[in-house]
């Protein structure tokens, strides 16, 4: 990463620090590079636990309580999005725009970000509207099955094997 990099990611997560304070939050060191941990990802949907590795390259003190309230206090104030990848744990990013569009395919569980983001965000904050409600931000996670478990034979309706008996799915677990 190059200085004019650093510098620019320091920014940014000064600028999400910044907002936290705004609505009552700590500005910490740990949350700084939680922050700058999740930017350094984006697009990489990491787990608590992935980001927790990350963080604690650079400070091994950081322990996966203090990254998991981090990720809930982000993710309250609309700053992380979480999604469940249907692997039995969330997933979290910092997403570019206010409603982020994923679709999951339910066989094999390969995810696609959905493109003009901005458009589908208007038609969705237009149909909410109409029934008297605001947008939050948020990640839309859509379910299909893609074009190669589909060549593969890959039935429409894998997801109903895939359940376990608490209702969590298991991409995989009854192969």
């Amino acid at each position: 990463m190059t200085e004019t990099d650093r510098k620019d990611l320091r920014r940014r997560a000064e600028e999400y620090l910044e907002a936290l304070r705004l609505k009552g939050c700590r500005r910490t060191e740990q949350r700084r590079l939680i922050i700058e941990a999740l930017l350094e990802n984006q697009g990489q949907h990491l787990n608590a636990r992935e980001l927790m590795e990350r963080v604690q390259s650079k400070d091994p003190t950081i322990g996966f309580a203090t990254v998991y309230r981090t990720l809930l206090v982000l993710g309250e104030t609309g700053f992380v999005h979480s999604f469940d990848q249907g692997e039995g744990f969330a997933r979290f990013d910092i997403p570019q725009e206010t409603m982020h569009f994923h679709v999951l395919c339910r066989s094999c569980g390969k995810m696609v970000h959905l493109e003009d983001e901005a458009a589908k965000q208007e038609i969705v904050t237009a149909w909410i509207g109409e029934a008297g409600f605001r947008i939050v931000p948020q990640t839309f996670q859509l379910y299909g099955i893609c074009q190669e478990c589909r060549e593969k034979g890959a039935p429409m309706n894998e997801a109903a094997g895939a359940e376990t008996c608490c209702g969590r799915r298991r991409l995989g677990w009854n192969r």
